[in-house]
Parts: C-alpha cells; sequence; structure tokens
C-alpha cells in the first residue's frame, strides 16, 4: 500500500526519531537532509543523543528506512512526505520558516502526482495556508496535493518511547483523502486520534508547550514561598498533583525549562499575540518568572560559597535536561555564563552534554572554564557543587566521598534530586530549592 511508504524531510531531532520509530512499526520509510547529515547518518554516528537511537538505526538502515540524496528522490518513492526541517527564532520571536519555505518550493517545482504534505515541524498559525500557496506558485503542473498538520509531541531522551506509545494523536486536514492516510497510519495505535482543521491544530502544538512552560514557571513561583515560609515544594506538588485535574507532569521546582521547543514557543505565541494586536500578559510573566531562576539560582549557588575559600564551584549537569545533550537554551549553560562573567572558577561535568558545550564555548579561551571526567573529580577541585541538570547518575554517586574530597562540602541540589536528611547525614551540607 501506497500509504505504508513514508518521506521524511530533515533528520534531525524530530525527524530521525520518527524515521526509525515508523521503520520499527513496519513502514518503509526514506529519508532526506544536507549531505554531511546523510554522511554521518550512512556511517552509524547520528549527530546527537537520543536513548535508543542508535540501535534502531543500526536495525532499520538499507532496509525499512533508507536515505536519499533530495527530495526529488524522496518524492519518486513516498506520496506522505512529512516536512521535520528546523524552525528556530528569528527577530522579536518570530519563527523562521526558511527552510520551510525553500521545501515547499521544491515539492512544487517536483510535483508529478497527488502527494500529502504534513507539518510536522512546530510552526504558527497559518503556516499550512502559506505552504500550499508556494506550492501552488511553483508547480508548473495541475497536480492535486494536500497540506496537512500532524505535530510531533516527543520529548528528548524518550522520543523513541513517545512516538511508540502516544498519549495522543492530533491531525489538521481540509480534505477526507488527506484524513483517511493519516489516519490510516496511526489505526495501529491505541490511543485518540483528533481530527479537526489545520489551524486549530497549528496553534494546539504552541498552546500545549506554552501551557507546560506555565506549569514548570507556576511550580518555581510557588517554590520561592515554600522557601521563604519553611514548607516545602515537593510535597506541595505532590499533593497537588493528586487532584486529576491538574496531574504531577511539570510540577517540578528548579532552575526553570529549557530545549528548543519551550522557550521558543513561548515567544512565539507572544509574537503571534503581537501580530493579532493581542498582548499575552500571562505568556509574558511565564517568561519572566523563569528568566529570574537564573539570577536566583546564580545567588544562591555565591552565597554558600565560603569567603575564606577560592572561588572554585563545580557544575553538574549541562544539558537542558536528563537522557539528551541538547544544551539549547539550557538554564545550566546560562548560569555558567553568569558565574563566569563574575571570574568564578568552574568545573564542569555531564555524562552526556561535554562535547556540545566544548563546541558552545569554542570561542571563549577562559582559564576560568574546566572540563571534568568525573563527578569526583570535580569534586576534588570545587570548593562548592551545585547538581543543574538531574542525571540519575547523580543520585548514585559515593557521596560520602565526595563529602571527603572537598573542602567545603556543600552542595547545592537546584532540581531537589536528592534526599535532605540523607545527605546531610553522610556529612554534607546540603541546599535545596523550595524545600
Amino acid at each position: 500500500m501506497q500509504n505504508k511508504i513514508l518521506g521524511i524531510i530533515g533528520l534531525g531531532h524530530v525527524g530521525l526519531p520518527t524515521a526509525l520509530g515508523f521503520a520499527e512499526l513496519g513502514f518503509q520509510v526514506f529519508g532526506t537532509d544536507q549531505k554531511h547529515v546523510l554522511d554521518s547518518i550512512n556511517s552509524n554516528k547520528i549527530p546527537f543523543y537520543e536513548p535508543g537511537l542508535n540501535k534502531l538505526l543500526i536495525k532499520h538502515i538499507n532496509n525499512n528506512f533508507k536515505l536519499v540524496e533530495n527530495i526529488p528522490e524522496l518524492m519518486a518513492e513516498s506520496t506522505i512526505l512529512f516536512i521535520c526541517v528546523g524552525t528556530p527564532e528569528g527577530e522579536y520571536g518570530k519563527s523562521d520558516l526558511s527552510a520551510i519555505e525553500k521545501v515547499a518550493k521544491e515539492i512544487g517545482n517536483n510535483l508529478t502526482s497527488y502527494k500529502l504534505i504534513v507539518e510536522k515541524s512546530t510552526v504558527p498559525v497559518t503556516t499550512g495556508d502559506w505552504i500550499k500557496k508556494i506550492i501552488n506558485q511553483n508547480s508548473k503542473k495541475n497536480i492535486k496535493f494536500d497540506v496537512a498538520s500532524n505535530p510531533e509531541f516527543l520529548r528528548e531522551g524518550t522520543a523513541i518511547y513517545d512516538l511508540l506509545n502516544p498519549d495522543r494523536i492530533v491531525i489538521g486536514v481540509e480534505t477526507d483523502k488527506a484524513k483517511n492516510l493519516l489516519t490510516d497510519i496511526y489505526k495501529s495505535f491505541d490511543c485518540p486520534i483528533f481530527t479537526t482543521d489545520m489551524k486549530t491544530v497549528e496553534i494546539t502544538k504552541h498552546a500545549s508547550n506554552a501551557f507546560l512552560a506555565m506549569r514548570v514557571s507556576f511550580i518555581n513561583m510557588i517554590s520561592d514561598i515554600c522557601e521563604r515560609t519553611g514548607a516545602d515544594v515537593t510535597k506541595v506538588a505532590t499533593a497537588m498533583g493528586l487532584d486529576p485535574r491538574i496531574g504531577q507532569s511539570y510540577l517540578h521546582a528548579g532552575i526553570g525549562y529549557g530545549g528548543y521547543c519551550l522557550p521558543k514557543d513561548i515567544r512565539s505565541l507572544i509574537n503571534i499575540g503581537n501580530e493579532l494586536d493581542l498582548d499575552l500578559h500571562l505568556l509574558k510573566s511565564v517568561e519572566l518568572i523563569n528568566n529570574q531562576r537564573i539570577d536566583l539560582i546564580s545567588e544562591k549557588i555565591k552565597l554558600h560559597l565560603k569567603k575564606d575559600l577560592e572561588n572554585k564551584i563545580g557544575i553538574l549537569g549541562l544539558s537542558f535536561k536528563p537522557n539528551t545533550d541538547d544544551i539549547r537554551e539550557s538554564p545550566s549553560i546560562k548560569i555558567v555564563e553568569k558565574l563566569l562573567n563574575e571570574n568564578y572558577e568552574l568545573y564542569l561535568h555531564d555524562p552526556q552534554a561535554i562535547i556540545e558545550v566544548k563546541k558552545y564555548f569554542n570561542n571563549k579561551n577562559d582559564l576560568n572554564l574546566n572540563y571534568c571526567n568525573s563527578v569526583y573529580e570535580v569534586a576534588i577541585n570545587s570548593n562548592i557543587v551545585a547538581i543543574l541538570t538531574p542525571w540519575n547518575e547523580y543520585k548514585d554517586l559515593d557521596w560520602r566521598k565526595i563529602a571527603t574530597l572537598m573542602k567545603n562540602p556543600t552542595v547545592i541540589d537546584a532540581m531537589n534530586l536528592m534526599d535532605p536528611k540523607s545527605m546531610k547525614n553522610l556529612g554534607l551540607n546540603y541546599i535545596s530549592v523550595g524545600r
């Protein structure tokens, strides 16, 4: 069946997990990207870290998953095309859609038979209509096609699981043919399939991410109240989450949200509001609270650094979340930059992100920036240690040993990863947030 053959345009954090996830489900998948990306994947070298992805690549490359050099080749093989290219933030929160525009023009120039073009990338509302216009402008023949919206809800670190075990599938279409093709792809999934118009779905993706960001900022606001009153934010969050109307997700106090999606989509939605002459005060407050976390956590670290010791600070965790090497919009990196600018000597550790951090600071020949292969190396060289990313690896450390290695055995657990009583019993001056 032709709808069992899928084309994926863009093989990054969204496209490659999508391609390999569908390959695992038995689809024949063709993928394309820039030459250097294709060369890397052909060599079984994935340009980013995502648990389980390399295993699927080795299993399916040149079998269910095949690479092609360009979009015309992809179109020759598949009827359903998923656009998974990046939509980075441009000026004033406006989404940069240049990659999508380039794809749409190429599809139009090479359209010889019916295609269903599906937005997977996060895009502003009305982008689907814009894509249709571009394809029509560049199509030399009167060939029918459809454009649909089917946003991804994949979390970095659990992308494969999320794709194979979705809690819902959201589809925006304009024709019965497009609806039937897309719903047929997902018919084996045991979850609700919600189908509506494209504009509604385009807004849904932004709204979902903005709501999650709002939950993070909300619990961080509550954390500040808890810290000043002696309450425990983790217990507040647990009690709140027992209400089925609220739930537990994204109620973890810490250093704020980061990554590629939430910060960008918040600003994009604010920009959309501005273009529609709507002042989205709530989202601006969400962003303000998140930005304030950088200063708050930085000051907490400095406050507990003993004055008679050297200003040497250990940082554990640099990725914006565990199980990824992604440091885009990472609050940890922003805290590192702030402390560097104040002339603190930093010793950095992360289980996966060190290479990306080195790339990020490649123009900063700073003697105060030190990369460590182990947490114990961080402890030996630092007078205070801050946990900024809740990697499970940090839970299993020999913290008693770490306490003996440090001149000032102080741990700032900015993510509330550890149990306060246990850490204090090991001889550590343990400080968390909101408790």
